[in-house]
């Protein structure tokens, strides 16, 4: 039983690793549409002025 509890926790903290990471910036996208996808998905940052459209210099 020690075996699996060690197992999960072990499984458990590397998914929670794996799933933080740095936040992105504009220049991580090639095009406006990838960038307002992620902030769509929560990367608020993207947006500086908050009017809803992420990294408006990727904007042509």
């Amino acid at each position: 039983m020690k075996h699996l509890t060690l197992a999960v926790v072990l499984i458990a903290s590397t998914v929670t690793v794996a799933e933080a990471r740095n936040p992105t910036r504009c220049s991580d996208y090639s095009t406006w549409e990838e960038a307002q996808a992620a902030l769509k998905r929560g990367e608020y940052w993207l947006d500086r002025d908050n009017d809803g459209i992420a990294c408006e210099s990727l904007r042509h």
